[in-house]
């Protein structure tokens, strides 16, 4: 059987959706079956990443979240005979929903901000801690999965987790600072002007950044990772 999964990734929206997919459909390939995106915006490094697993990419045609997009969609998944149809997207709002879903397949959609007014599909998942049936309570009519035990972790993390003990050898405080796959917001400078009083609080702290593709590694930004001795 086939799993069919509709997600973007780029400056706006982040890579994030991309790669917790990706989590999804290694699960699947476990099994035995296989996965294919479908991306109207995606990096070529994540196209490859998701082929190195053995997964296929296609290219959409259509804007996203367009009738077009509902409509190419629906005729991929029938075409591959997907078993189910997974979502992942802001820009995939009820009309997009309800196209896909309406046309006879089964559909799963992600979310994690509550930023669709309404839900049409038969699974939505949201693994965040704060995930409640009240939120979506008079939305949709899917059958929930929500909070963390339905995280999505790609099966490196899961052999982490198989082979090491969750509590640390030594008491070395670390902090990573990470702002996904974009940082529209400039959030990493903000928190890396931060830095300094927290070392007065902590001085043994050690400091890592992690920077996202769709990041814009300028000159302030190098400026303040180094003067802050941040790796």
């Amino acid at each position: 059987m086939s799993l069919l999964v509709r997600a973007d990734a780029d400056a706006t929206r982040g890579i994030g959706h991309v790669l917790r997919c990706l989590a999804l459909a290694d699960c699947w390939k476990e099994s035995g079956d296989r996965a294919t995106l479908l991306s109207s915006n995606l990096r070529e490094g994540l196209a490859v990443r998701w082929q190195e697993r053995g997964h296929t990419v296609v290219r959409l045609n259509a804007a996203a979240g367009s009738l077009d997009d509902a409509l190419e969609t629906a005729y991929l998944a029938e075409k591959l005979g997907a078993a189910w149809t997974v979502c992942d997207g802001y820009d995939l709002g009820p009309d997009w929903q309800q196209h896909v879903h309406g046309s006879g397949n089964k559909l799963l959609a992600i979310d994690d901000g509550h930023r669709v007014s309404h839900w049409n599909c038969r699974l939505l998942l949201n693994p965040n801690l704060g995930a409640t049936a009240d939120a979506y309570r008079g939305r949709t009519s899917a059958e929930l999965l929500l909070g963390p035990k339905w995280a999505l972790l790609r099966p490196e993390f899961r052999q982490a987790l198989r082979e090491k003990s969750l509590q640390p050898e030594r008491r070395t405080l670390r902090l990573t600072l990470f702002t996904g796959g974009g940082d529209q917001l400039t959030l990493m400078t903000w928190m890396l002007q931060l830095v300094p009083s927290l070392r007065y609080q902590v001085p043994d702290l050690q400091i890592q950044a992690i920077v996202g593709p769709f990041t814009i590694l300028d000159s302030a930004l190098l400026a303040l990772l180094q003067d802050n001795d941040v790796s």
